[in-house]
Parts: structure tokens; C-alpha cells; sequence
């Protein structure tokens, strides 16, 4: 009788602890969906890489299958990474002015989509072959980009020189002129 009912217990015990486990399971996934949505609130840049931090290595392959080592690329020159959503209208703009800033650019313009899935005929027909374009949504989250078009300048350092978000193509180019005139001088 005593072990009957010890063993009644024991399993009484074991499901309360079954139902605490999900309970604090439930919890964990409810808050990790709350983070994610503060996140993606549109303006907000939560932890952001600044002017002056080290930019995060990657590899990675582009459109067409050739792969690309960012390091490798900065032995050369420095580069600008463009990151773009294919669904964003100003983005849009941004592309199709990249043929005429990539012709007067000093450093390789990498263009990182984070749009995997959706067509991306208006990125491929702007492009030509001095741009990098890479389709890759883990660098959104590498370079802790939550809102497109955000560009950073990485200089052969592996230094960010320029880290901000942009409002339409001329922005982008009076920087980018910018950037020229402080190499130049």
C-alpha cells in the first residue's frame, strides 16, 4: 500500500514537473517573438555596427555561384556593401543608379539582397560586372541591418568608415562623392 502510493506521488510529481517545463517553454517562445518583433520596428537599430568597428568577415557566394571572401577583397581596395530588400521601392531607386556610381567609384560595391525568394529581374538587369550581388539574408543579422537600404564603407583596414541607413540615390551619391574628396585630399 505504501509503495502504491509512493509511486502515485512520484508520478503526480513528474507530470506537474512535464506541465512546469511547457509552461516555461511557452514563455521563452512568446519573448523571443516579442524581441523579434521590437526589432523590426521600422527606424529602430538595435546594437548597430558604428563608424570605426571592425566589420564582420563573411563568405559567401554570389548570383552567379563564384564565391566571395570579403577579406580577400579588401586586400585590394576598400568596399561598399549595399543592403537591399527586392519588395523595397526605394531600394528600387538605389539599383537602378548603381551602374553610374559603380563607373566612378574607387572601391567594389557589393549588393546584399535579403529577399531569397522573390524575383529579382529589376537587381540583375542594373548591375554590371564591377558589382558584387549576393543574395543572403544571415547577413542582415551578421551586420545588424533592420531597415533597406543601409550601406556601410569598410576601408582595407577592415574598419566601418560609413555606417547609415538611406533615403534615395542622390543621398547615396553626395556620399559616396564625399567619401572621393576625402580619399583625394
Amino acid at each position: 500500500m505504501v509503495v502504491m502510493i509512493s509511486n502515485t506521488l512520484l508520478l503526480l510529481v513528474m507530470i506537474l514537473l512535464l506541465i512546469q517545463s511547457y509552461i516555461i517553454y511557452s514563455i521563452i517562445k512568446l519573448v523571443r517573438t516579442f524581441l523579434s518583433e521590437i526589432r523590426t520596428i521600422k527606424g529602430i537599430q538595435f546594437g548597430s555596427l558604428q563608424n570605426g568597428d571592425k566589420a564582420p568577415a563573411f563568405r559567401a557566394l554570389d548570383y552567379q555561384g563564384k564565391k566571395v571572401v570579403l577579406k580577400e577583397i579588401l586586400e585590394q581596395q576598400k568596399v561598399l556593401l549595399l543592403f537591399i530588400s527586392s519588395t523595397c521601392s526605394t531600394c528600387k531607386r538605389v539599383v537602378k543608379e548603381l551602374p553610374n556610381i559603380s563607373n566612378r567609384a574607387n572601391f567594389k560595391i557589393m549588393l546584399i539582397n535579403n529577399d531569397e525568394s522573390n524575383n529579382d529581374q529589376l537587381v540583375l538587369e542594373n548591375i554590371n560586372e564591377s558589382i558584387i550581388y549576393i543574395k543572403a539574408a544571415y547577413l542582415f543579422n551578421t551586420y545588424k541591418v533592420n531597415n533597406t537600404p543601409y550601406v556601410y564603407l569598410i576601408n582595407q583596414s577592415e574598419e566601418i568608415e560609413i555606417s547609415t541607413g538611406i533615403k534615395n540615390p542622390k543621398e547615396l551619391s553626395l556620399m559616396l562623392i564625399d567619401e572621393d574628396f576625402r580619399a583625394t585630399s
